[in-house]
């Protein structure tokens, strides 16, 4: 099915042009998290595996699932981009040079084609004087993981960040809609419960937090934190997409994806 977009400028440069958004349908899947500004510089790629031409659009959202204007090499600030793929063909994006606040937030994916014929990748990196460059890749969500484990180091140093994000709109002919409850368990190394808690993501909504800043329980520690949607019951509201990172005391981060537990695709969320 192909996306009807209203086009805000007719500037079309390598295959990229600006964008509004799409007006129907759901999307491919989610980017879970993206920085830019501040020490961070984001790039994105699309990929066409199909022997057809496709057309891509990337929607940015901050944390509240507001759009998100970010500022594109080439284009300036927009709140999304529109990719014209060929056959076989990859188009790429990047914010401009760090510097300035920074801006946080989730993407998700629309195309005319169907996934995994179309698929996305984001790179996000930071940027300090004095020490090398960082970076970390975040690989496109295409449904919602409902039951999930993220392990966690917070020993000799070591950081760990989570990213969470509720793709559903509010538009049931668009996907799945609503609400995401959270349940959260933390456990340590030997499987005993450290702490049960959860949290709402409200549609679209994107949260990102340092987990001992979050859950100071696990300062010194490590183990795990399993994430459940709903709670893991059937036929309930919301998405969940997440995204894990690592960061070492020297500088290095990298991104942890999610362990599922149980989980078959389902729908992706709506835009």
């Amino acid at each position: 099915m192909r996306i009807p977009i209203l086009l805000i400028l007719s500037l079309l440069i390598g295959g990229v042009s600006l964008l509004a958004q799409p007006t129907s349908g759901p999307p491919l899947g989610i980017i879970p998290h993206l920085a830019a500004g501040g020490p961070w510089q984001t790039e994105i790629t699309v990929v066409n595996t199909t022997s057809s031409p496709a057309t891509v659009y990337v929607l940015f959202r901050g944390n509240d699932g507001s759009p998100l204007n970010l500022p594109i090499a080439g284009l300036g600030a927009t709140p999304g981009v529109q990719f014209n793929l060929d056959a076989n063909g990859s188009g790429t994006i990047q914010t401009n040079a760090p510097g300035g606040n920074t801006l946080s937030g989730w993407a998700s994916v629309y195309s005319d084609s169907a996934y995994p014929g179309i698929n996305a990748m984001e790179v996000f990196q930071s940027q300090a004087s004095g020490r090398p460059n960082f970076e970390a890749s975040v690989p496109l969500v295409p449904y919602s993981q409902t039951d999930f484990v993220l392990p966690f180091d917070e020993t000799s140093g070591y950081v760990t960040g989570i990213a969470l994000a509720n793709g559903a709109g509010t538009d049931p002919s668009a996907g799945p809609v609503g609400t995401s409850q959270v349940f959260i368990t933390i456990r340590d190394e030997t499987g005993n419960v450290l702490l049960l808690t959860g949290l709402v993501l409200q549609p679209m909504n994107h949260v990102a937090f340092l987990l001992a800043d979050q859950y100071p329980v696990v300062a010194g520690k490590r183990g795990t934190v399993e994430f459940q949607l709903n709670n893991g019951t059937t036929g309930v509201n919301g998405t969940l997409e997440a995204l894990g990172l690592r960061f070492n005391p020297t500088g290095p981060f990298t991104s942890v994806q999610p362990m599922l537990i149980g989980v078959t695709e389902c729908a992706v969320p709506s835009q």
